[in-house]
């Protein structure tokens, strides 16, 4: 196993959301790109927009074909400038949390799509809806501060940001709850945090030396998928 930095710029992390049917056909596929992310450059998508992109959808629907996969698939990747190739950084078979950021042109995203195909019914090959923007409320300013103290987004860039928002992971007016329950939460965070910094207690693995505090590095997996099937680097993301 060969383990390497890739560096990162705006416009170079990208996931993709896919339901792979019953036949091994990847239907819906999507596209899209992580404008910000908590913690900054290295953590979930707090921001992102939907942007078709037919070399990638190909290149991964080929890889999952080849696995045999089937269900919901949810991958991010970074694209190399070094080689122009997009690098696997992150395999999820599961719903990700920024799901509801795609649909196609009939409002099909891919629990909807999962939920026709299980129950036998018919689904047809549209078009992703491009564009689309989806905003963690609770997370986007926090990642977005560590934009800023890196002299990367401005506050007023940051702020226009927020005007052209299609979804929210929290709000919904016909359902205020969950909103509510997650601005309760982040509210006892912000208040029981100092208590917490302030204990003399750290957090050790079992039979493991006590964190000392500093900066931590989080390796992530990075393949990069060639046409005949090899996976070729692995790469590591601070």
């Amino acid at each position: 196993m060969l383990q390497e930095y890739l560096p990162g710029g705006p416009g170079q992390d990208w996931f993709f959301h896919g339901y792979c049917d019953t036949a091994g056909r990847c239907q819906p596929a999507f596209t899209g790109v992580k404008d910000r992310s908590y913690p900054a450059y290295a953590g979930l998508t707090s921001l992102g927009h939907a942007v078709p992109n037919t070399e990638l959808r190909n290149q991964l629907t080929g890889l999952l074909g080849t696995l045999g996969f089937r269900g919901i698939v949810d991958l991010d990747l970074r694209f190399d400038l070094r080689d122009g190739q997009y690098k696997l950084l992150d395999f999820n078979p599961r719903l990700g949390a920024q799901f509801r950021l795609f649909e196609d042109t009939a409002g099909l995203d891919v629990a909807r799509a999962a939920y026709l195909d299980l129950t036998g019914q018919p689904m047809a090959e549209r078009a992703m809806v491009a564009g689309r923007r989806f905003l963690v409320e609770n997370y986007d300013p926090l990642g977005a501060a560590g934009y800023w103290r890196a002299g990367q987004l401005p506050l007023t860039s940051w702020a226009a940001s927020l005007r052209r928002v299609d979804e929210l992971a929290w709000f919904a007016r016909d359902d205020l709850r969950p909103f509510g329950l997650m601005c309760l939460r982040m509210g006892w965070r912000a208040v029981s945090r100092p208590w917490t910094r302030g204990s003399s207690a750290q957090p050790r693995a079992a039979g493991g030396p006590r964190y000392s505090g500093g900066r931590r590095r989080v390796p992530v997996a990075a393949h990069e998928y060639r046409p005949d099937g090899r996976f070729l680097h692995v790469g590591e993301k601070a």
